[in-house]
């Protein structure tokens, strides 16, 4: 509307050309963001997608293969990477307690950055075996799944709840997971319905992040078009494409990560239903979410915490199996001079019968 010098609200003015005119209209916009914007064909086709429903909510029909024509095929601009481990780290350690939280749930748990102002506390049960939070993603709407993240993931947002609580907030089922900022003298305020985080401000907050760390740096742009200029790292995309690698690589089984992260496995989703349970664990083909967490794990040191706790799961283990070791061979102590005086009877019954045969014989 902008480009056409029409008003913002005036939406008459967009349905009295005649439909050719339109048609012409979108196909110059078309060619403007392509050639002079620079935008990429995924952006162009977001654009033109709401104005084909605009259009077409209002009974005005276009000759839209005429008009896709004009479109470049669907190519990458850049070839973006995910975060590495070692980036996500720098953006743990210099975050505060809600921002280290959030970047470790969205490399640990694949979750799109969209998902998170919805997240409330209800959505994540915890399972204690591993020390790790279960998370009900859109549980509200048809495209619910559950993913799971990290004991280092659940420990920053068990750490991030309880500061809340310090400061006077009443935690409750349907608190948000992630809460705006707040005035900390303001007891009232801090009681009284704490207000979700809001998507814009999430995003703001992980650029800040970025640009402060220097992890992404800010574009120093000459002129407008530069300031579009595509990012080698995708801001919010980048820990999803960081989970879903980190899980490929380390052989979790592909539909398990197509799951956990909520994408659509077409009509193979009316037959593949994989229990919480299989994907958490797996099974004896599959490797679930729990074969990769040390690998997910960001924190060299809470790693290496993970990995002693499971030496001395085993260590337990291996003492019980000593144990019962030392058991078994004293109670065969005791049974095997038994056992051997028992064959000893038999032989010498053996002997009585055999001569007691011989003799009548």
């Amino acid at each position: 509307m902008n480009w056409i010098s029409i008003a913002d609200d005036d939406y008459d003015t967009m349905l009295q050309k005649d439909s050719r005119l339109i048609a012409s209209d979108i196909i110059d916009f078309i060619i403007y963001l392509r050639n002079e914007k620079k935008l990429a064909p995924a952006s162009i086709n977001i654009q033109i997608a709401a104005l084909r429903h605009f259009y077409e909510m209002n009974d005005v029909e276009l000759k839209w293969n005429k008009i896709k024509s004009f479109k470049e095929e669907f190519h990458s601009v850049v070839e973006d990477r995910p975060y590495t481990k070692e980036e996500i780290k720098i953006l743990v350690d210099r975050a505060d307690l809600r921002n280290k939280a959030i970047v470790l749930l969205l490399a640990s748990s694949g979750v799109r950055i969209g998902a998170i102002p919805g997240l409330i506390i209800k959505d994540l049960e915890p399972i204690n075996q591993y020390n790790l939070y279960k998370i009900n993603v859109y549980k509200k709407s048809k495209a619910k799944y559950i993913t799971f993240c990290t004991p280092e993931c659940r420990k920053a947002i068990d750490v991030y709840i309880k500061w809340r609580e310090s400061l006077g907030e009443e935690i409750k089922p349907e608190s948000p997971l992630f809460r705006r900022t707040f005035d900390r003298e303001d007891l009232l305020q801090i009681k009284n319905n704490p207000q979700t985080l809001s998507l814009s401000t999430l995003n703001w907050n992980i650029n800040t992040l970025l640009h402060s760390t220097g992890v992404r740096r800010r574009n120093q742009p000459k002129d407008d078009s530069a300031r579009k200029e595509r990012r080698e790292i995708m801001q919010a995309h980048g820990f999803r494409k960081f989970f879903d690698t980190t899980c490929t690589l380390n052989g979790m089984d592909g539909l398990y990560v197509e799951k956990l992260m909520g994408h659509d496995i077409g009509i193979k989703a009316h037959y593949f239903k994989p229990s919480s349970q299989e994907l958490l664990e797996g099974n004896d083909h599959k490797l679930g979410y729990v074969s990769v967490i040390d690998a997910l794990t960001i924190n060299e040191e809470n790693r290496l915490r993970r990995e002693n706790e499971m030496l001395k799961v085993n260590k337990s283990e291996i003492e019980q199996l000593k144990e019962q070791a030392e058991k078994y061979k004293s109670f065969m102590s005791v049974v095997n001079p038994q056992i051997e005086a028992f064959q000893q009877e038999i032989n010498n019954l053996k002997l009585h019968l055999n001569n007691g045969i011989n003799d009548r014989k």
